[in-house]
């Protein structure tokens, strides 16, 4: 286990999965790095929506105990490591490591409009937006 530290994304780029709690931000920044959750001590509320999001998509699953994590990271690595390969697939296809700078450039699109200027207002991605969105709604309400 480890404290504080500021090397986060190099290790996170050294690893195969990530065993967490279901929080919000630990689950958002392992799919962006495309890393598969072994979830642990889920609490109730948020982050049973968040390990029920990961583990319907594929992308993890929820363990019981120590047990229950060597138990299923022991049937992942079997046959090759066919299953980790597949949850990595999944937590990639998931993750959305541009989500940020794509809220972003459609903010910006939009606060360029000029209401007083009476002109039309910046053409936005509507297909774009409503992908977003409907991601954010799927994600229930990104969570």
């Amino acid at each position: 286990m480890y404290g504080f530290g500021e090397n986060l994304p190099t290790m996170m780029r050294a690893a195969d999965c990530v065993l967490c709690k279901a929080g919000g931000l630990i689950v958002t920044e392992a799919l962006a790095c495309g890393l598969p959750l072994l979830l642990v001590d889920v609490l109730p509320g948020q982050e049973t929506g968040n390990a029920a999001h990961v583990v319907a998509s594929g992308a993890g699953e929820r363990c019981d105990g120590a047990i229950g994590v060597l138990e299923t990271l022991c049937h992942w690595l079997d046959r090759g490591g066919a299953l980790l390969a597949e949850r990595t697939r999944n937590a990639r296809r998931l993750g959305r490591p541009r989500a940020a700078c794509d809220v972003a450039e459609l903010a910006w699109t939009a606060a360029g409009w000029d209401p007083a200027s009476r002109t039309k207002p910046p053409a936005i991605d509507l297909a774009k937006l409503r992908q977003l969105l409907g991601a954010v709604e799927r994600a229930g309400g990104g969570t």
